[in-house]
């Protein structure tokens, strides 16, 4: 971050508008980020199928790969979540060292804090419950899980939660168009 903001008066200077620019930063990111974690999967299900291990964890291999699948979606999803909210802490940090000058840090941290208690309640409200908290899916997949020597129970994966990941979806969306209009409008180099 701190090469990036020595950076950003050359990364402003170009012509190019700011929804470009942090939509190549973030797809480079996440190339690299399904590389690795590809790379990770791979190794662990060719681990898991050349050493037999169904004596350890008696899944079905369908099961084992939907379950490796849905955890790879998981991290690259929550790594693109995470980094538009850091792009966007970062943006306003800049938006206001240039007119509060040492007191950005201060506002930017309240600022945090002010999101993170607002996005609680709005996620605890009753008009969230009735539209976001409803949209579920089940998945149908078991897990077998140990409780003892050779004792296994079968457990159902929960639900997954599609309304909470399309609210997250749609606000991660306004924060990167937010973004964006103050890159274009409010920084200055």
């Amino acid at each position: 971050m701190r090469a990036e903001g020595k950076q950003l008066h050359l990364w402003l200077h170009t012509p190019q508008p700011a929804w470009k620019l942090l939509t190549s930063k973030l797809t480079t990111g996440m190339v690299a980020l399904i590389f690795s974690v590809s790379l990770s999967a791979g190794y662990g299900w060719l681990y898991f199928l050349t050493y037999n291990l169904h004596h350890i964890w008696p899944a079905e291999e369908q099961t084992l790969m939907a379950v490796m699948a849905l955890g790879m979606l998981y991290v690259l999803l929550s790594a693109l979540y995470l980094g538009v909210w850091v792009i966007f802490l970062w943006v306003v940090y800049h938006v206001l060292k240039t007119r509060l000058g040492q007191w950005s840090g201060l506002i930017t941290v309240l600022i945090v804090l002010g999101l993170t208690w607002l996005l609680s309640k709005i996620q605890d409200s009753a008009v969230f419950a009735a539209t976001f908290g409803r949209l579920v899916i089940e998945t149908g997949l078991t897990i077998p899980l140990p409780v003892g020597a050779d004792q296994w129970y079968v457990e159902s994966l929960p639900p997954l939660a599609l309304g909470q990941y399309l609210f997250h979806a749609l606000l991660a969306l306004c924060i990167f168009i937010g973004v964006c209009w103050l890159l274009d409008q409010q920084t200055e180099v």
